[in-house]
């Protein structure tokens, strides 16, 4: 029983070649939902194997021994054999737990930052210029109390000619049409659960590139 919880810790490895050939092969809007759901289910059942691995440790505390008979199954083997890789999953889901934590800290500073950055500036039709020589242009979601905004810089339009502008603004128009930004934060979380899923979160962000150049 032991030994069938470790293959979902490994079966993310396994996703990295089918998610890099799935992107560069498949419709675009098709490949992001699909390796965005495969990674997500992958990362549901590590956090899931990791915690049933722990219950054999937990449960030799003594405030939760009466209750050691329910892992009889996982308690197959030697002793100190089980005991052992109960600690390394207590010791994953912990390290796994604080990166979680200051990545998502990081994360919303950034988009704390992005909303400064913007405040103040009038907006026309969802669109902000902000007065910087360099170029950038980037999605915002709103939420409860803010619209979606698009965020272009006056670095960015002076580069571009007419043509151009049209197709950047519609580019980012997509990416907040389909929520590509709900997707892109559920493979962060899922790359925060297993390093092998890390690595498909950046062809996720690029098929959430493509998906938006196509529409």
């Amino acid at each position: 029983m032991i030994t069938l919880l470790l293959i979902p810790l490994l079966l993310p490895w396994a996703l990295r070649l089918p998610a890099r050939r799935t992107v560069g092969r498949v419709r675009p809007e098709i490949a992001l939902w699909t390796v965005t759901c495969a990674s997500v289910t992958l990362a549901i059942g590590v956090v899931a194997s990791l915690g049933l691995l722990l219950l054999p440790l937990s449960l030799a505390l003594p405030p939760a021994a009466a209750l050691a008979e329910l892992v009889r199954p996982l308690a197959a083997g030697p002793r100190l054999l089980v005991l052992g890789i109960s600690a390394l999953s207590g010791g994953s889901l912990a390290l796994a737990g604080c990166r979680a934590l200051r990545k998502a800290a990081l994360e919303m500073a950034h988009l704390r930052a992005a909303q400064r950055r913007v405040a103040g500036v009038p907006d026309a039709g969802g669109l902000c210029v902000l007065s910087d020589p360099r170029p950038d242009a980037f999605a915002l979601p709103g939420g409860p109390r803010r619209a979606d905004r698009i965020v272009v810089t006056t670095g960015m339009l002076r580069a571009l000619d007419p043509v151009q502008r049209e197709a950047l603004l519609a580019h980012e128009r997509a990416h907040l049409a389909a929520r590509h930004h709900l997707l892109l934060s559920a493979a962060q979380v899922a790359g925060w659960c297993h390093p092998a899923l890390a690595s498909v979160a950046a062809h996720i962000s690029f098929a959430a590139e493509r998906a938006a150049d196509e529409a």
